[in-house]
């Protein structure tokens, strides 16, 4: 028994527009998140920690939809990179004296040593720009010493 080409057309239409309003994808404004990442985003996780220790979770969901086309959510992305081995502690503090740091530091004592007074000089209020990023978070792996930062960052006083 043939079934009439006209109620396959119905049926296959029907069946589809039901996929499609059951389907997540189809609702506007929510966002499909994959739960699990293939091959490619872990190595890539891996190698964006690698270069800046102190990534969020939700930079790193934005490189990858940029970079890897590849939508998921920051728990997954907090998963997968705890069962790569990265801890979240607090970024130590140390004495480090930067580089830009040395140089005002050795004008500093020249003028020390001048005996300069700076009765030409007008001074007014100061604003400090820091010219390094440095958040109190940064990942490692365990077992792996921890980056310190300099207690005293290049800073501008405007």
């Amino acid at each position: 028994m043939s079934i009439p080409t006209d109620e396959a057309v119905d049926c296959t239409s029907r069946d589809i527009q039901t996929s499609l309003k059951s389907s997540s994808a189809s609702v506007k404004g929510k966002r499909v998140y994959k739960r699990k990442l293939g091959f490619p985003a872990p190595a890539f996780i891996d190698a964006e920690v690698i270069a800046d220790r102190e990534i969020s979770g939700s930079e790193l969901q934005k490189r990858m939809l940029e970079k890897l086309h590849v939508n998921v959510s920051i728990s997954v992305i907090n998963r997968v990179r705890r069962r790569m081995g990265w801890v979240q502690m607090s970024t130590p503090c140390s004495q480090m004296i930067c580089a830009e740091n040395k140089e005002t530091l050795f004008f500093c004592s020249e003028i020390l040593m001048q005996k300069d007074e700076f009765n030409d000089c007008i001074f007014t209020d100061e604003s400090t720009v820091r010219c390094e990023r440095f958040l109190a978070k940064q990942f490692r792996r365990l077992g792996e010493p921890s980056i310190p930062k300099p207690k005293h960052p290049f800073s501008v006083h405007v």
